[in-house]
């Protein structure tokens, strides 16, 4: 059983959505909130790393930093989230999905495929991975990234860093809920990537594995050793190509947007 899914069951009434369901709730009920928190997500996202910079000295109005694109343009951008002051060439970009329905303290995979609808034209989330790969081959002063955030449900969401019995409920920063992952090392690390990326066979996929718990860990110890980076295996086919070194923790990409903070404004709109 997961540590976070009896934590959350019991701080959520079982996932009830009103305050006298409790009673009537069936055991195993899948939560009728699972999804729709994404955009949530990027939202704290933004807040998590605004609250870096200031406490690093920058604090630059966030509207100046941060932009999310409307559905109509992301299909052209590909990116869910650009990061970095609109006056300065250099900026992150984002790509964000939810794996959601499932505990960020189990094992799990998301994965993105090359696909087509009818007309040939590549559906989203591919079509964007392939927009912010191209963008950045072509000057590499937009740096792209997919993040991924591990939540069940608003539930989960909503206690994300709440103490439970002597240990945290996993919160944004662990890895355990937001993985990012550096697209500069498909063109980086595989030679001839265009050919692969634009192979009918393409396919990136993230593992996260959690090996069981010890008998002699706490709850605390566990989900210490289950959030690190050695527990991600990250590859792409066609060819089983094992990327490496490419996982940050959401305090690397905060230390490397500080790094590269520009607020000089330079004349451009």
């Amino acid at each position: 059983m997961s540590l976070v899914a009896e934590a959350v069951a019991d701080l959520s009434e079982d996932h009830s959505l009103e305050a006298v369901d409790i009673a009537k709730t069936q055991s195993g009920r899948r939560c009728r909130l699972e999804s729709g928190v994404e955009t949530a997500f990027v939202a704290v996202f933004c807040n998590y790393i605004w609250q870096h910079l200031a406490t690093s000295g920058a604090e630059p109005p966030f509207h100046e930093f941060f932009y999310i694109p409307s559905r109509r343009a992301e299909k052209k951008v590909g990116y869910d989230l650009s990061i970095g002051h609109f006056s300065s060439d250099d900026r992150i970009r984002t790509m964000h999905k939810l794996v959601y329905r499932r505990w960020c303290d189990q094992k799990w995979q998301w994965s993105v495929s090359a696909a087509f609808d009818t007309d040939g034209r590549p559906y989203r989330t591919y079509g964007h991975m392939g927009t912010l790969l191209q963008v950045y081959a072509a000057g590499d002063t937009l740096e792209p990234y997919l993040v991924l955030h591990v939540c069940y449900c608003i539930h989960d969401y909503r206690r994300m860093g709440v103490a439970y019995e002597g240990y945290r409920i996993p919160s944004l920063d662990s890895l355990l809920r937001t993985v990012i992952i550096s697209l500069h090392a498909v063109s980086g690390q595989i030679p001839g990537w265009q050919d692969i990326v634009e192979s009918p066979d393409f396919k990136l996929m993230v593992r996260k594995a959690a090996p069981e718990r010890s008998d002699y860990e706490t709850s605390g110890q566990y989900l210490a050793r289950i959030a690190t980076k050695d527990q991600f295996e990250i590859t792409v086919e066609p060819g089983n190509i094992h990327l490496s070194d490419c996982v940050l923790t959401l305090h690397q990409l905060c230390d490397r947007i500080r790094q590269g903070f520009e607020l000089e404004p330079l004349g451009r709109t």
